[in-house]
């Protein structure tokens, strides 16, 4: 794990993802209070996740096909630096009282975001020799729980200090520092597989989308290891979605918790995903990325089950913690399956493809667990959430158990 941190490179991409994604959770604590605090309306609070989802439906598996045709570190810096001038028009919709700006805002900068993931993704294996893929996922998966920790702690106090335009400079000038990070990592980009004349009309250029992005679904559709794995997410992430949106109200419904308890087993949740994190990021090599990804799905669905049958505060922090590395895991193993089967030209497409299913999986499965969760009863789908995570390792075991974490050198087996 620390020779992975000696690489000046990939050190520079995690402290970006850090700064980054912590002026990230800082806006996301205060963003939804400060929307229902203007309208008290539910469905105006919902608007904002459902709003910051979209661009993933309908943009991300196209906005691959531009990751792949333009240089992923410059791509990483442009985008942060539009994120940094996009974001303080919250502060515009603020002073005004212009709620429908927030959402404007919100969906401009998410569609942004569309570029930066995938782009991250391809240039990550570029950075760090293919022994060291899977510890540098779970390295990444950590900037998330510790940003988890941080981000609504200082989102929190700045909120009561400065309020809600505080919040706002703050994640503008993270996008900044993150910015000025990536620009210094000095590895040469890998050149694209197809070079784009300037100039071209833009008739031309759509019909050269539409065939980039089009080969992107052949390779996913060709490849068993990249069908496998969007297969296994798609599964888990409808899941992961039911658990979400039922988990305040189990607490406060079914456990008979508070809002301090939900607080605290978040906190607990990012504590234990950063310990997880750590744990993974030093044997999770040591494992086959296929093995690893389908023995944490099979860890999370029956801790779900039990969670939602036995609710009682030792049993539900106990799952809890479990979830931490189990967590970490599935996200690293899926991540590096992926680059390691995918080769460098077609990784940004592949990405973005894979954000528009987990986007997509994830809206279906808040959306039913809002539906029908009052008709059903929220232990009923935790346990069907439960059932689909195990499916979803089932699947895992199946077909990825004995898939190698393959050299990384810019070839695809069947691309």
């Amino acid at each position: 794990m620390i020779a992975t941190f000696r690489d000046r490179d990939f050190t520079l991409l995690w402290f970006a993802g850090l700064v980054s994604l912590t002026g990230d959770w800082i806006l996301l604590t205060a963003l939804p209070v400060y929307v229902f605090e203007q309208t008290a309306s539910v469905l105006a609070t919902a608007l904002v996740l459902i709003v910051s989802a979209l661009p993933g439906v309908f943009l991300g598996s196209v906005a691959g096909v531009f990751v792949d045709r333009w240089d992923r570190r410059r791509t990483m810096v442009v985008v942060s630096l539009c994120q940094a001038v996009v974001i303080p028009g919250f502060l515009v919709a603020h002073l005004n009282d212009w709620l429908w700006l927030v959402y404007v805002v919100l969906f401009t900068a998410a569609t942004l975001g569309q570029f930066f993931q995938p782009a991250e993704n391809a240039l990550l294996p570029t950075l760090v020799p293919p022994e060291r893929l899977v510890t540098a996922n779970t390295l990444n998966a950590l900037n998330d729980n510790l940003a988890r920790i941080v981000g609504p702690s200082i989102g929190g106090v700045v909120l009561a200090w400065a309020g809600f335009s505080g919040t706002i400079l703050l994640d503008s000038a993270s996008f900044l520092v993150a910015a000025g990070l990536i620009a210094r990592i000095a590895r040469p980009r890998l050149t694209p597989l197809a070079e784009h004349a300037a100039g071209e009309d833009i008739a031309v250029e759509a019909t050269s989308v539409r065939r980039e992005w089009a080969a992107g679904l052949r390779v996913i559709r060709a490849h068993p290891v990249i069908r496998g794995v969007f297969t296994v997410a798609g599964l888990a992430t409808f899941a992961d979605s039911i658990l979400s949106a039922l988990l305040v109200p189990f607490v406060l419904r079914v456990a008979g918790g508070d809002a301090a308890l939900i607080g605290v087993l978040l906190t607990v949740r990012g504590i234990a995903g950063v310990l997880g994190g750590v744990g993974v990021a030093r044997v999770g090599h040591l494992l086959r990325p296929g093995l690893l990804l389908g023995v944490s799905l099979l860890t999370i669905g029956p801790g779900i089950v039990l969670l939602a049958n036995v609710p009682t505060v030792p049993v539900i922090a106990g799952v809890i913690i479990l979830f931490g590395p189990a967590i970490v895991a599935w996200l690293t193993a899926q991540r590096a399956l992926l680059q390691a089967h995918t080769a460098d030209a077609y990784r940004g497409r592949v990405f973005g493809a894979f954000g528009t299913v987990n986007t997509i999986a994830f809206l279906l499965g808040a959306s039913i667990a809002g539906v029908v969760g009052d008709r059903v009863g929220i232990v009923p789908l935790l346990d069907a959430a439960g059932v689909s995570f195990v499916m979803a390792g089932l699947v895992a075991i199946a077909l990825l158990r004995d898939t190698p974490s393959l050299a990384v050198d810019g070839s695809s087996p069947d691309a």
